[in-house]
């Protein structure tokens, strides 16, 4: 009897706990992954894992199973139903070790903002806690929850499973520290961006043009859209009027931050920024920050005016950025492949302090002190500092 009930049991909650875990219904607006598909990819390789520990498994489930029926045969009342309490103890025997099973073969991955884990074919991924974005190519992430293509470029939801089917193309990149992802499969950790530009952050905080986070630099980090506007803002050494700033915009989308505000309705009134969207009420300013955007704001700190021709924000911010010194070619191409990272926004800063204004031999630096932004025997020792280093 107990033979029976081992063998058509276990076989049943593998496949019910199993597809539970890694399936459900797609939605009514996307096309559905058919199950042969799923089956080929996933459940034909995963029956493999299985089957591999197959000996151990089987007997450590046996175990369990004789433990809990044991217990009943000792206690069971003649008032109760006594097939009806073997049936319930052998299923959560038997689900309690099918997914002990299961999980020790998984991998808890702990991220933090701005970290990166990169899926080999096979792998599945659930995030358990935090948040992350996911990336990569398009095609080559499955919802498995929802039964359809994944979303690549968007917030992940907690606890949706995905598959990789494809080598180092998609992940997920972590958006919150403290992000938890259960990865079952062979995966890469990105860590964290090392800085290398803490020199020219210190000098621009020495300087006045730069202040950080609650938690430091953070130049690990990539910038945003609202601190690309505050920098652009400091280098203009106007700072001060957008402090004065009402804090009242059109915009519909921004924090309980009040100097934010100052900042977004200084830059809108005078023409520096605008919004994200064709009737200019919204400002995105969490919006991973462009490197093109950024050469933009510098080059306009410089006096250079994109509307008026003098360069395109889109086709040749980059270039120009370039030839008035703002950055390296080898520089510009690290920040294409990985991003603006708030380390090298302090980089593009510095530099911009050096050039000098659209058809003139003064530098931004010199103007800067000009307008009482801070002294010139204070940008003295800040150049001497950074030679130092």
């Amino acid at each position: 009897m107990r033979r029976a009930i081992y063998s058509i049991t276990i076989a049943l909650t593998i496949l019910i706990f199993t597809f539970n875990c890694m399936a459900g219904p797609g939605g009514a607006d996307d096309p559905l992954v058919s199950v042969e598909y799923l089956e080929s990819i996933f459940w034909t390789p995963f029956k493999t894992l299985l089957s591999n520990k197959d000996a151990k498994a089987v007997t450590d489930i046996k175990t369990s199973i004789d433990t809990q029926l044991d217990a009943i045969d000792k206690t069971a009342a003649s008032s109760v139903n006594e097939e009806e309490l073997v049936k319930t103890a052998v299923r959560k025997a038997v689900a309690d070790k099918v997914k002990t099973q299961l999980l020790s073969s998984a991998t808890t991955v702990n991220l933090l903002a701005g970290e990166k884990v990169t899926a080999k074919t096979g792998t599945k991924m659930i995030i358990t806690s935090g948040e992350a974005m996911l990336f990569g190519v398009k095609g080559d992430a499955i919802n498995l929850t929802r039964g359809s293509l994944a979303n690549v470029g968007t917030k992940a939801p907690l606890n949706t499973h995905y598959f990789f089917a494809a080598d180092n193309t998609s992940g997920f990149e972590a958006t919150k520290d403290n992000t938890s992802i259960l990865i079952f499969g062979q995966y890469k950790k990105t860590a964290l961006y090392e800085p290398v530009n803490t020199k020219y952050a210190q000098a621009l905080y020495d300087l006045g043009l730069f202040r950080g986070t609650n938690d430091g630099f953070d130049l690990h980090k990539k910038g945003d859209r609202l601190q690309g506007l505050i920098m652009l803002i400091r280098l203009m050494g106007k700072e001060n009027d957008a402090l004065a700033h009402s804090g009242e915009t059109r915009f519909t989308d921004l924090t309980g931050w009040l100097e934010g505000h100052k900042y977004i309705g200084y830059g809108y009134e005078n023409g520096i920024t605008k919004g994200t969207n064709s009737n200019n009420t919204t400002f995105s300013p969490s919006m991973e920050l462009d490197a093109r955007m950024y050469y933009t704001f510098v080059l306009r700190a410089l006096g250079y005016d994109d509307a008026a021709g003098d360069f395109h924000w889109e086709k040749s911010s980059e270039s120009k950025a370039i030839e008035v010194g703002l950055i390296t070619k080898a520089e510009q191409a690290e920040i294409a492949q990985n991003g603006l990272y708030r380390d090298y926004i302090v980089k593009i800063s510095y530099n911009a302090l050096k050039a000098k204004l659209k058809g003139t031999s003064q530098t931004l630096a010199q103007k800067l002190i000009s307008d009482g932004v801070f002294t010139q025997s204070t940008y003295n020792q800040v150049v001497q500092n950074v030679l130092a280093k």
